[in-house]
């Protein structure tokens, strides 16, 4: 028998690679709208109408709206080396998307008359690439990377720009550049992930929410004070935030990294959790009662609603989602590199939301940022 985990050459992978991308219409999804999150994952917590109640992550403000208005035009669309617009990085997050529901939905679907045992090393794959791809595909990441784009340059250069040029110019990378970030970071997560145990958690009814950033950490609160103020730009304890000019430390929003975590969870319906622990085998399915029920929706829902950018949403059944208190919104990125003006103007920037879309006709060298 062919062992399907033996490792390929790589031009026998760039060939099936390119295979695949020729059967695609590279222009059939462009100027289409995007789901950040997954179609599927969002229907779960639809009622039947296909809506679902949403709050606004900076106001607060409550709707119905419809899962097709959760989406973003053009999000996953790239320019070729021609010139082109191409959309088949929204083809090839299809194809991870319908690989890790059919996972699920084979999962619950042998939930109530087959024995105990682990998800499968196939399914493995498929559950930990599609997390992966969750977790760098969104606008958290795509803002960083701008973010970071423009400290970098503004710190390598500012014997060459004046004050009110590091403070009125912004560098923006294309979109382009946070497609290629994604493929790069993938194989590396889910290579994480995939040394942790992974199990379906199911909750004896409806409590979770959802988010634009769904995937959420969890870490042991014996360095709290630690990442909680690392998180905010605080002083840290013990003198940790005394950074000389000649080191440059960056925090992003995890306040703890995704390898120092203790749980990783993605929520994929309002009782429906896709978990990580650490340490022991889980089985493939875990029935949580009521309390457990409780402890993982306290802590998601937390999470959720501290790591979303644009929006948060639940079954417009669900009985406590308007009246939440939403956290004060994470910070994307903080750089401490001695006091630059750069990473004055880095920090203190307080767009959350990344750049649209830019056509090849549309200048990429610099923009006016907004402040």
């Amino acid at each position: 028998m062919k062992d399907p985990y033996k490792p390929i050459s790589e031009r026998v992978s760039f060939a099936r690679a390119r295979e695949w991308l020729d059967k695609v219409d590279h222009g059939a999804r462009v100027g289409k709208k995007h789901h950040i999150v997954p179609r599927w994952v969002l229907d779960n917590f639809a009622n039947e109408k296909s809506q679902v109640s949403v709050r606004d992550r900076n106001s607060g403000e409550h709707s119905l709206r419809s899962v097709n208005d959760l989406a973003i035009t053009d999000f996953y669309t790239t320019v070729d080396v021609d010139g082109n617009l191409n959309s088949q990085m929204e083809d090839l997050l299809g194809v991870i998307e319908s690989a890790a529901l059919d996972v699920v939905r084979r999962e619950l679907a042998g939930l109530s008359f087959r024995r105990s045992h682990e998800i499968s090393s196939d399914d493995r794959l498929a559950l930990d690439g599609f997390v992966a791809m969750q977790k760098v595909r969104g606008m958290r990441t795509r803002r960083s990377l701008e973010l970071l784009t423009d400290w970098q340059l503004k710190f390598l250069n500012q014997g060459k720009l004046t004050v009110e040029e590091i403070n009125g110019l912004e560098f923006i990378p294309h979109q382009n550049e946070h497609i290629r970030m994604m493929n790069s970071l993938v194989d590396r997560i889910a290579g994480h992930l995939s040394r942790r145990p992974a199990s379906l958690l199911k909750l004896d009814r409806p409590l979770l929410v959802i988010s634009d950033e769904p995937v959420v950490l969890r870490h042991e609160q014996s360095d709290s004070r630690t990442r909680a103020a690392k998180a905010d730009g605080l002083p840290l304890p013990n003198g940790q935030d005394q950074n000389p000019a000649n080191i440059v430390s960056l925090t992003s929003n995890s306040a703890g990294g995704l390898a120092m975590a203790d749980d990783i969870g993605y929520p994929i319906g309002p009782d429906m959790v896709i978990y990580y622990g650490t340490g022991w085998r889980l089985p493939a399915v875990v029935s949580l009662d009521r309390a457990e029920s409780n402890l993982v929706a306290s802590w998601l829902n937390e999470e959720v609603l501290a790591n979303a950018v644009g929006w948060v949403a639940a079954n417009p059944a669900h009985r406590n989602f308007k009246g939440f208190h939403f956290p004060p919104p994470r910070p994307i990125l903080r750089v401490f590199d001695g006091g630059s003006e750069p990473s004055k103007v880095l920090n203190r920037n307080s767009r959350f939301t990344p750049q649209r879309f830019r056509k090849p006709d549309t200048p990429l060298g610099f923009e006016r940022g907004e402040r």
